[in-house]
């Protein structure tokens, strides 16, 4: 019997984010040593450890991370440079911030009191809310006079101030220029309390493709590493694709439905496909109805329920055997299907599915089509 992996593969191409580091690099005339890498959430589902590596090794010395646990596991994996928890943190977690060399981000005013009474304190990014209203100091509190006393104590630690922009993933950048005016009015302001930050982020992915980074600037990627934004930059590669196979090809009778609640039934006899891919690896219910299969290079759509392990696939009178690829996400024959294009089929971002699609599936990394590395989903 032929050996079939019935758990579907997520397959990275690190050759291609290498790509387009090169590609955003020439887009925002920033080196890459002036990029901050966000790689939070493991890397958008991809791998935070396999994409720090690739970046760094290409230049990058600058990491974003969410949580502690994060920078922490880069840290011990040999990535150096600086990495810069963007999420919340306390005075607990100083000792081991400072002993691995990690940076904190100010992201709330209850933070100030202790950050300032601590003699030991971590480097600092100060995150000014120009308007998402989510994190960060607000900026016209800064402006008012309110912390001048904590930047007087804290101003030698601070070495990084930067904003989010709310709307930059837009053609129109208005709001952009709104907000990095209010940012530059801290700036000045804080400047004149002896606040000068070496590192200044405000362009995040949308900013620098939609827009221009400030020459005194870093630019900021995320997404845009993982190949979204061709619109915009169309030399952009889309890093990662999803492959199942099929297991099993049966004869449906016309009108007998398959799946759940028989939301499908033939109308005329034909095969049917079992592909082992479903809710339980990441891959959205909601694809029901909605999206393919590519095998063989022909896209089947998936009009039957998607189950937690399972989908199906009428596939008619085509020649199609057990064992056969199904692509999920990426290329197959002259057949493809982009993240972005996935993510509108269920009306949400190509942010989840990297997201939740990672984290349910075995993950492949290649470069130039050699297989480098495999990781196996962490099942508890």
């Amino acid at each position: 019997m032929q050996r079939i992996n019935r758990t579907p593969i997520f397959t990275v191409h690190l050759d291609r984010l290498e790509h387009n580091l090169s590609v955003l690099c020439s887009h925002s005339h920033c080196s890459a040593d002036r990029i901050i890498a966000v790689v939070k959430d493991n890397g958008y589902g991809i791998g935070a450890l396999a994409m720090a590596q690739t970046l760094q090794n290409k230049g990058v010395q600058h990491f974003g991370v969410a949580a502690l646990d994060e920078a922490l596991f880069l840290r011990e994996k040999g990535i150096g440079g600086s990495i810069i928890l963007l999420g919340f943190s306390d005075q607990s977690q100083f000792e081991v911030a400072i002993e691995k060399q990690i940076s904190f981000s100010i992201i709330d005013p209850v933070q100030f009191e202790p950050f300032a009474r601590i003699h030991r304190t971590p480097e600092i990014h100060l995150l000014v809310d120009t308007g998402m209203h989510r994190n960060g100091i607000r900026h016209d509190e800064i402006l008012s006079g309110k912390y001048d006393s904590f930047f007087e104590k804290l101003h030698g630690k601070i070495v990084g101030l930067y904003t989010h922009y709310h709307s930059s993933d837009q053609t129109d950048q208005q709001s952009v220029l709104e907000q990095h005016d209010r940012f530059n009015q801290v700036k000045c302001y804080l400047a004149n309390l002896n606040v000068n930050p070496k590192f200044v982020h405000c362009s995040n992915s949308g900013a620098v493709l939609y827009g221009t980074v400030a020459s005194d600037e870093m630019a900021r990627f995320g997404i845009a590493f993982h190949g979204v934004g061709k619109d915009v930059c169309p030399d952009l590669l889309e890093l990662s694709e999803i492959h199942s196979v099929v297991t099993a090809i049966r004869t449906v009778y016309a009108g007998e439905g398959i799946s759940y609640n028989h939301l499908y039934a033939p109308s005329v006899d034909t095969k049917v496909a079992t592909i082992p891919i479903g809710y339980g690896d990441g891959y959205s219910r909601s694809f029901t109805g909605k999206s393919w299969a590519i095998i063989n290079g022909r896209k089947y759509p998936i009009l039957a329920r998607v189950t937690m392990d399972y989908i199906l696939v009428d596939i008619g009178d085509d020649v199609v055997s057990i064992g056969d690829t199904a692509t999920l996400l990426g290329e197959n024959g002259a057949e493809s299907i982009s993240v972005v294009e996935l993510a509108r089929t269920i009306g949400t971002i190509p942010y989840e599915i990297l997201c939740t699609c990672g984290a349910g599936m075995d993950h492949r990394y290649v470069r130039h089509g050699n297989t480098i590395s495999t990781i196996n989903r962490n099942l508890f």
